[in-house]
């Protein structure tokens, strides 16, 4: 697909010192093995006042709605309830990004009581999960009661469940299938990284058609196709308007009595309509939205202020039907899909990393891009790389389950 066959989204409206989120590392062990990792494993974890240090000048660089905190795998360190309550304390919102394997409803109610707003689980099947039997999968369908799980062990403790699913070239099709299932049970958002060699740390297996990349161009005409919807906004990267990124697309759903569901995905052609409804939230905010999702009278405001903005009558017609459908059913809710293109390594070497890289982190005092953190600036290794269980922790965790 060439440039000239794209209906451009809006661009994302931050710029350097607005870019509402950052990720904050911990640590770099994990307990799984997922075929498109970027982080370089092993056996470190940062000391808590550096953390604290890094969230501190993170927050002096971006006007912050939102904090994720990353791995490895976060559960593992002996002080995220200190890190979420720190993030928490100074008015941004603490989210985290994990395999799940560790959660627990007692680790969760501890988190909620340190001021987490939500967990997003990252489960497909390029993962290997050690610790659990159903890890075995062969399409993703078949991790979905796997995903159901969190999702009701999250709502049991009130936090906001979210999810993360890489995209390889053998579960595009099964993207479907998660779509789906995120329909059926009300999550509203889910983050789609989109598979690059370039940033792999383990090399060894890429040779096979699978572990080819995907690129955002691929995106946007397989969800054209499938879910006949284009995106509403873009993140181009550092040195190229025009290359896409981050997709960003923004579906609102309503459903009747009888369980019929009813989809309205906002059109990039409406750029006016787009570009003030993305600007609400710093008006009314002070700082643009990231993680905070709108709830249902906000949604309702939305699609009013699309449909009076809107360019075609056809499509603010359309638009005005879908409210009245809104109106009789009574509900309405946000689904947000968020595909990320990994910056490709040029033939000097370089990597050219996305505009403004909301998830950027903080490595030796400046942000970074965090998909190629360890390939830029490598932490130095001191102990044996690690993966597998943690012996001691998953006694500790089966211990709470019981």
């Amino acid at each position: 697909m060439s440039s000239t066959d794209i209906i451009y989204p809006v661009k994302v409206p931050w710029d350097s010192q607005s870019v509402p989120h950052v990720s904050i590392e911990v640590n770099q062990s994990c307990n799984i093995e997922c075929d498109g990792c970027y982080k370089n494993k092993f056996a470190f974890s940062k000391p808590l006042e550096l953390i604290k240090r890094e969230i501190d000048l993170a927050v002096s660089l971006r006007q912050l709605e939102s904090v994720v905190v990353v791995g490895g795998e976060p559960t593992l360190y002996p002080h995220l309830t200190d890190v979420i309550c720190y993030i928490a304390d100074k008015g941004i919102l603490p989210t985290l990004l994990t395999n799940g394997t560790l959660l627990t409803p007692k680790r969760l109610r501890e988190y909620k009581d340190a001021g987490l707003y939500s967990v997003r689980i990252h489960i497909d099947k390029h993962q290997r999960r050690h610790s659990d039997p159903r890890r075995m999968a062969t399409t993703e369908s078949e991790l979905n009661p796997l995903r159901k799980y969190y999702v009701d062990m999250c709502r049991n403790e009130g936090v906001e469940p979210a999810f993360i699913f890489t995209l390889y070239r053998d579960n595009l099709d099964d993207y479907l299938d998660v779509v789906e299932f995120c329909y059926r049970e009300e999550i509203r958002d889910i983050l789609v990284p989109l598979f690059a060699p370039s940033v792999n740390i383990e090399t060894e297996h890429l040779a096979e058609e699978p572990f080819h990349a995907l690129h955002a161009e691929n995106i946007y005409e397989f969800m054209a196709r499938k879910q006949g919807i284009l995106p509403a906004f873009y993140l181009p990267s550092q040195s190229n308007s025009k290359k896409l990124r981050w997709l960003i697309y923004y579906t609102v759903v309503t459903v009747d009595a009888h369980g019929k569901r009813e989809t309205f995905s906002f059109d990039p052609r409406n750029q006016t309509a787009l570009t003030v409804i993305s600007r609400m939230s710093r008006i009314h905010h002070s700082r643009h939205n990231f993680s905070r999702l709108p709830e249902q009278s906000e949604v309702t405001r939305m699609l009013g202020l699309y449909a009076r903005l809107s360019c075609e009558s056809v499509d603010r017609g359309k638009v005005h039907a879908f409210l009245e459908t809104v109106r009789r059913n009574g509900n309405v809710r946000f689904f947000r899909q968020v595909f990320q293109e990994f910056p490709q390594l040029s033939k000097d070497g370089h990597y050219d990393p996305c505009l403004h890289c909301p998830d950027a982190t903080v490595r030796n005092g400046h942000l970074v891009s965090l998909c190629v953190v360890d390939h830029v600036e490598p932490l130095p290794i001191t102990e044996k790389p690690v993966c597998g269980d943690s012996e001691q922790m998953i006694t500790k965790i089966k211990g709470e389950r019981n």
